[in-house]
């Protein structure tokens, strides 16, 4: 009697410890697979993060380029900016390429001699950071919004006010004296399509968002 009770008791306790075992087991094989999966999350989010990351700097990067190709162009080194050419050369520019909103050349003394559909012909740029910056150095500016073309341009489909990219170079002559400003502005659409392009194509599910944040925090994309 004693014996089987003994058995008995015995018998439950080994029952129980395996069970705990497993328990123990189990969970900490879980807990294992939960920061796996964790992990591959975040690599996945932090992949495609660097994806949209440099596509999208590799597109103002290339903007960039062509804006300052266009500013050292043998029409522009002359120092006429009232040549009817380099209207025609800025015109080729904004039909091949749909993102710009407006581009146009500025005297030293920041007024607009040329620009394409007449936008901002004889008006002040002075004040604008990149007729500034440009007289300087090449120049890619922070997203903006509009404020010289916001009355001129259509509004945007989604209420969301008009946002820009600016681009700029220096346009000197064959002396090498800056005569004027080569200036550019792309729509900030351009750049959320980008973006958007980069997220799909790395598969990303539609529980994640991508974000554009400016330095003050406030959010640019998604708008």
């Amino acid at each position: 009697m004693f014996k089987a009770s003994l058995r008995s008791h015995l018998t439950l306790w080994f029952a129980g410890l395996s069970l705990l075992t497993l328990l123990s087991v189990g969970f900490y094989v879980g807990h294992i697979a939960t920061e796996q999966m964790r992990q591959a999350s975040g690599n996945a989010l932090l992949s495609t993060a660097k994806s949209a990351a440099e596509l999208l700097g590799a597109q103002l990067h290339e903007r960039q380029l062509e804006v300052s190709l266009l500013s050292r162009a043998p029409l522009l080194k002359r120092g006429n900016l009232d040549d009817p050419d380099i209207l025609t050369s800025m015109e080729l520019r904004t039909q091949s390429r749909a993102e710009y909103a407006w581009m146009g050349v500025a005297d030293g003394d920041g007024r607009v001699r040329q620009a394409v559909n007449n936008l901002l012909v004889n008006q002040s740029v002075k004040q604008r950071p990149w007729f500034q910056a440009g007289l300087r150095d090449d120049y890619t500016g922070d997203p903006h919004e509009a404020v010289l073309l916001a009355k001129l341009l259509p509004g945007s489909p989604n209420g969301e006010p008009l946002r820009f990219i600016d681009f700029a170079a220096p346009i000197r002559n064959a002396q090498g004296q800056v005569v004027g400003v080569l200036g550019a502005h792309a729509h900030w659409s351009w750049v959320t399509k980008i973006v958007d392009a980069a997220v799909l194509q790395k598969g990303t599910t539609p529980a994640v968002e991508a974000l554009i944040v400016d330095n003050d925090g406030k959010v640019l994309y998604a708008e």
